[in-house]
């Protein structure tokens, strides 16, 4: 949990004050280990998120209004497990999070996934209830996948394991 004392707040129409405080929240968002941000109103993460460092190890965005998963947030080093479940994401901008063991991106607007070979840890993915028609190849490739949640797609088929019939009458 953030805390910030009360001495450590600049005075609020005093721009001199900006940096100050900005220098100094810095050095507790850097032992950040857990964000929840969830059921709010956000639609862009900043491109300075990296700046978080590797202590960051979980990172819940659910329930916003994201449209764009930034390739910024392979900054972010230590993250094991993202949800931005419940958004608006129609793109996936290539990741490379080595540590990434839990990613959710369940009801959201994804037509297209790229390649996830960045994501080598990865134990469980989450896409159900997106617009999916195809996955990419690197996915039946992961090593480590264990839980993979696909429902409520129009998939007509699964890298590495032929085609299936989604669709039985």
């Amino acid at each position: 949990m953030l805390r910030v004392q009360p001495a450590y707040l600049p005075p609020p129409l005093n721009p001199h004050f900006t940096p100050l405080f900005r220098n100094e929240l810095s050095q507790y968002v850097v032992m950040l280990t857990a964000c929840n941000l969830m059921d709010n109103e956000i639609s862009v993460i900043p491109e300075n998120i990296a700046g978080m460092g590797d202590s960051l190890v979980v990172m819940q965005l659910r329930n916003n209004k994201l449209q764009v998963l930034p390739s910024c947030l392979s900054g972010l080093t230590g993250l094991k497990v993202l949800d931005v479940s419940n958004n608006l994401i129609h793109t996936l901008e290539p990741l490379d999070l080595p540590l990434l063991a839990d990613l959710n991106l369940a009801r959201n607007q994804l037509k297209a996934m790229p390649d996830l070979s960045g994501l080598g840890a990865l134990t469980r993915l989450v896409v159900s209830e997106n617009a999916l028609t195809t996955l990419p190849s690197s996915l039946g490739q992961m090593p480590n996948l264990k839980q993979l949640v696909l429902d409520r797609n129009a998939l007509t088929e699964l890298p590495g394991f032929g085609k299936i019939d989604l669709f039985t009458v």
